[in-house]
């Protein structure tokens, strides 16, 4: 699983690599696309039909050609997941991850296969630590300043996990379980990105004691 992971995590930077591109090829011609696959993947061929802009028939052809590199990488990810989580649906291990709130076959499959059985994790913290999920700390003079998250280590299973975190945090409503509970205490007090950062770290710490316990 870890070889289609390595791949998984190639084609995305590949994927990112395209859509930079593109969007720096557009800058040079007084068009902007936004952030975002799925909003490029709709605006560049809005931007190619568009004969009102300043794009030259040279430079519509080289971001036509980006695009279609784009579309297909796109595929290339598709296929890859899929595997990966065919893969994951036949480990126990992360059978019993994907039954944690935010956590897919995908964050499941990468959770595992970074952290294993988690034996080297002593604290939650340290899983955290692994994949840049704490806030970076900076002082002098006696005096610490708590910063941003560091953003170190694994990209990919960060965002996994952030982006599995932020459903819940969206959708906690009037919801009375202990987990919901919490987020909304934490959103009234850290507003709502850094309340999905804590969230994310707590699934992270769920998912690390889950497979250091091998319990559900």
């Amino acid at each position: 699983m870890l070889l289609y992971i390595n791949s998984a995590k190639a084609i995305r930077k590949e994927r990112n690599q395209i859509a930079n591109r593109l969007r720096g090829f557009g800058r040079e011609y007084g068009v902007y696309f936004a952030l975002g696959i799925n909003k490029l993947l709709k605006q560049v061929p809005i931007a190619l039909e568009d004969a009102e802009n300043e794009m030259t028939v040279i430079a519509r052809r080289a971001i036509f050609r980006l695009l279609e590199q784009l579309r297909h990488v796109i595929m290339l990810m598709k296929e890859v997941t899929e595997e990966i989580e065919a893969i994951a649906k036949q480990i126990d291990a992360c059978q019993r991850l994907v039954q944690l709130p935010g956590i897919a076959w995908l964050g499941a499959s990468m959770i595992y296969a970074k952290f294993g059985s988690a034996e080297c994790i002593r604290r939650g913290r340290d899983a955290s630590t692994n994949i840049g999920l704490v806030p970076a700390h900076s002082g002098s003079g006696g005096k610490v300043t708590i910063g941003r998250i560091t953003k170190r280590g694994d990209t990919y299973l960060r965002t996994l996990i952030i982006n599995g975190a932020r459903p819940l945090v969206i959708h906690v409503k009037e919801k009375t379980d202990s987990l919901s509970c919490w987020v909304r205490q934490l959103l009234s007090t850290k507003g709502f990105n850094k309340t999905i950062v804590a969230v994310a770290n707590k699934l992270v710490r769920m998912a690390t004691a889950m497979l250091k316990s091998g319990l559900e």
